[in-house]
């Protein structure tokens, strides 16, 4: 969905004006919320993914890679009005009036997340009726699909949907759903997956597969810079694939090679 932004004084500090000098302009700013191993902590051992492959693809050109951790709304809001380069881990639905290319990241397979000790019989979204679900603010889920659709209508009516705003949402995902504050939410797999096992809860937790869901992007600023930065990245995703590279970087993750 495009969105025009007007700045104003009250919103300068937040979304108006450069992030970084104009004598910087070799630092590609991105930024996203934790959804490790996709992105994960700035400045850490394994930043994510999707951090790691950006580094390999720009580097040769020159660039460094400047990775902050922003709840999703803001990240998108930030890249349209280019204070940063790009958000991390879009798809095609949910990108704001951001641009994203040919070269995906992956898929984002949905499932749904429930406690072991709480069995869940899903085939469609109507079998979560009666149960309280949790969801990241500004996520889709399978691109606008059933899922999506279901949610928007309960949230509406305020029926048994919590949603969390955070830069690290799993985490408290987890957490209500461990203090049965809610009963299942959504989530990438391998993200669900992730987080559960940092968090010692594999053995609690079960997956239910709802989707395929979409291909994964790096969402770039719809400016003259950030549609050169897309050529890059684009041309460079495609070498990452062709040269072994993007399955070394995934083994580092747990991925399978099969993902992409």
């Amino acid at each position: 969905m495009a969105v025009r932004f007007t700045c104003i004084v009250l919103l300068t500090s937040l979304l108006c004006g450069p992030l970084q000098a104009d004598d910087d302009l070799n630092t590609i700013l991105v930024g996203g919320d934790y959804w490790c191993p996709y992105v994960c902590d700035p400045g850490s051992e394994k930043e994510g993914y999707i951090v790691e492959a950006l580094r390999r693809i720009f580097a040769p050109h020159g660039y460094t890679i400047r990775f902050r951790l922003y709840p999703w709304q803001r990240a998108l809001q930030l890249t349209e009005v280019g204070r940063i380069d790009g958000a991390v881990g879009a798809v095609k639905g949910n990108r704001g009036a951001n641009i994203i290319g040919a070269q995906s990241l992956g898929r984002d397979d949905t499932v749904i997340v429930h406690r072991s000790d709480t069995p869940l019989d899903y085939r469609v979204p109507r079998d979560l009726d009666g149960l309280r679900i949790g969801m990241v603010a500004e996520y889709t889920y399978d691109n606008h699909g059933s899922l999506d659709d279901y949610l928007a209508t309960r949230q509406a009516a305020r029926n048994g949907v919590l949603v969390v705003t955070q830069s690290k949402p799993l985490e408290q995902l987890f957490q209500l759903l461990m203090l049965d504050r809610i009963q299942a939410f959504p989530e990438n797999r391998f993200v669900a997956a992730f987080n559960a096992q940092q968090m010692g809860l594999q053995q609690q937790i079960t997956y239910t597969q709802h989707t395929e869901g979409d291909d994964i992007h790096v969402a770039f600023s719809p400016s003259k810079r950030g549609r050169t930065l897309l050529r890059i990245f684009d041309a460079g995703m495609e070498a990452l694939r062709a040269n072994g590279e993007l399955d070394t970087i995934l083994e580092r993750y747990g991925i399978p090679e099969t993902f992409h």
